[in-house]
């Protein structure tokens, strides 16, 4: 059974923004575990969500942050292919199809 639900919750943007880039930076220097990693990427795509939501309430909708945050999914989704033995080069020719659209 798949149960959905509202979730809201009040943050700080400064804050969230600023323990997520102390995460990455602690990725980026190998001090951490994969699951570390792996729960990196998932705020890293409740964060696009969030901001995406939060710029455009009422339709999808697109700008330069959410583009950015766009790529940055994009690319962190060479770990998960990387994982798997496949080439990035596969997610970058998707990237530069999506940056087109």
């Amino acid at each position: 059974m798949v149960v959905y639900r509202e979730d809201e919750e009040a943050a700080n943007p400064a804050e969230l923004m600023a323990d997520f880039v102390e995460r990455a930076d602690a990725v980026s220097n190998g001090q951490v575990e994969h699951d570390e990693i792996v729960s990196l990427l998932i705020d890293l795509g409740m964060l696009e969500a969030d901001v995406v939501d939060a710029l455009f309430p009422e339709v999808d909708g697109t700008c330069a942050t959410t583009l950015a945050l766009r790529r940055a999914s994009l690319f962190a989704g060479l770990l998960r292919h990387s994982w798997r033995g496949v080439s990035g080069s596969w997610l970058v020719a998707k990237h530069r199809r999506y940056k087109r659209n």
